[in-house]
């Protein structure tokens, strides 16, 4: 209109910016302006244009865009959580299973691990930690896992791990219930392995193996006798803690069961002043074990012929020619036994128990009667090898036996010290011959007969010289002096 003229001002004009009809369009969340003649806007309280594009105004609400919160440049992010944006301040939407937002502090988001012993399950939940263990928590419950060198042994969880199973404590040696059994020992755990503390009395860990425990018996180790490393030679043997010769063949026979028959060194009273003697030993018959004590021979000259012989410490001749010379070893009077054993060329026989744990020579001094004996201490052999039962049946064992027609050792006719049969009539058999009477009787010292002229008899058992077997000899068997188709030729004695 001509009247109004030029009315608009085109430069600041939101409808005509620019030029007429030129209206600025609206925007988003904005008031639009005109300047200079073009369009501009300007957005609302919470809003901005975050995007640069003017086409869809202030497209964000900077109140509650997590991306842009506050400000477009602002993104909010929670750890193990999703985030959210409030007034314009970064938040904690949600978080994560198994975490919190225990501190409600969404700078840290769901800090809390609620797997954690210190959060297990909730934010208030802290679990214990029990006496040498770490506290643990799975699935929401409090739990504890023991130290490197503790196991809860007991399995109660008031005194946590109450074992330490590296050190000390060998009931539970590397782990709960792990027993160090180690034999004739102490033991101890090391660094989770057993070992030995110290040994039973009389054992040694010698090998140095804890396995084995204390393996070597100090008292009978020829190895290790009394200590580790000391080893016993010479013939002798691990006896008590000492390394000393065997006291007896029979004594051998219990040290080394493998030994062979031959001769040995032996030592009777073991470390008294009677020192060591060679011996001859039987390892084979009746068992083995038999120490020689001595040997009767006929056809040399006489030497079993006084009592002193069978009682005193003396020795004479040789284990080499024991079948043909008389030989006395020291072990007649030194070596004690049970067992007797009599061997001949023919035939063996003896007797168990017999001598009471006493030698050749005590027996015969304790038992030596005053008068002429007329019974048997025994009667039959106990065992024998060569000879039939009758005739076993026959034999006994007496000190000093009567001769039924004349006297007894060391009187006339055939008397002998040491009797193992005698006949019906008139004759005693054994070992000793008579020093005195007839020179038929003084050419030997053995009237043991040859296995042919034994010829066993019955007869009234209490009547001499009837055993209690109700057995004796025949008197047809004997023979006067020594006559080799009729005596045996040499006798040997055996003890054990």
């Amino acid at each position: 209109m001509a009247a109004s003229g030029c009315e608009v001002d085109t430069r600041a004009s939101a409808e005509h910016c620019g030029g007429c009809g030129m209206a600025c369009a609206p925007r988003a969340h904005a008031t639009v302006s005109c300047a200079a003649g073009a369009c501009a806007f300007t957005c609302a309280a919470g809003f901005a244009d975050c995007d640069g594009d003017a086409s869809n105004g202030c497209e964000v609400d900077l109140g509650s865009d997590a991306t842009h919160c506050g400000s477009c440049s602002t993104r909010c992010v929670v750890a193990n959580g999703t985030p959210a944006c409030t007034a314009g301040a970064c938040a904690v939407a949600a978080c994560n299973t198994g975490h919190s937002d225990c501190d409600s502090n969404a700078a840290n988001g769901c800090e809390a691990d609620l797997a954690s012993p210190t959060t297990c399950g909730s934010c208030t939940r802290r679990c214990a930690s029990p006496a040498n263990a770490s506290a643990t928590c799975a699935a929401g419950s409090c739990g504890f896992a023991c130290g490197a060198d503790f196991g809860d042994c007991d399995g109660n969880a008031a005194n946590g791990c109450e074992r330490n199973i590296a050190n000390g404590d060998a009931s539970h040696c590397g782990g709960c219930g792990v027993e160090c059994g180690l034999i004739h020992a102490v033991p101890v755990c090391v660094a989770r392995t057993c070992q030995v503390e110290s040994c039973d009395t009389g054992w040694a860990n010698c090998d140095a193996m804890p396995a084995n425990g204390c393996e070597a018996n100090t008292r009978t180790s020829n190895a290790h006798c009394g200590a580790c490393g000391n080893a016993c030679g010479g013939g002798s043997y691990c006896q008590t803690g000492a390394c000393r010769l065997p006291v007896s063949c029979n004594a051998l026979r219990t040290l080394n069961p493998s030994a062979a028959s031959g001769e040995y060194e032996i030592d009777p009273d073991g470390a008294g002043p009677l020192g060591a003697q060679r011996v001859y030993c039987d390892m084979a018959s009746q068992g083995g074990g038999w120490t020689l004590a001595g040997s009767v021979v006929n056809g040399v000259p006489r030497a079993w012929n006084a009592l002193g012989v069978f009682t005193d410490r003396t020795s004479f001749g040789s284990i080499a020619t024991r079948t043909s010379a008389s030989y006395k070893s020291l072990a007649w009077a030194d070596v004690a036994g049970n067992d007797l054993r009599v061997e001949t060329a023919e035939y063996s026989f003896g007797w168990t128990g017999l001598l009471g744990n006493r030698s050749m020579g005590a027996y015969v001094g304790a038992g030596w009667p005053s008068t002429c004996n007329t019974t048997w201490a025994r009667s039959g052999a106990d065992f024998y090898t060569g000879i039939s039962a009758a005739q076993a049946a026959a034999f006994g064992f007496s000190l000093r036996a009567l001769d039924s027609n004349a006297s007894c050792f060391p009187s006339t006719n055939e008397n002998v010290a040491i009797a193992f049969y005698a006949a019906e009539c008139c004759w005693v058999n054994g070992l000793g011959n008579t020093p005195g009477g007839e020179a038929q009787w003084l050419t030997h010292d053995l009237s043991l007969l040859r296995l042919s002229r034994i010829a066993p008899l019955s007869c009234t058992p209490g009547t001499w010289p009837c055993n209690a077997n109700g057995r004796t000899i025949s008197a047809a068997g004997e023979c006067y002096g020594y006559d080799t188709s009729c005596k045996a030729s040499y006798a040997l004695i055996w003890v054990r």
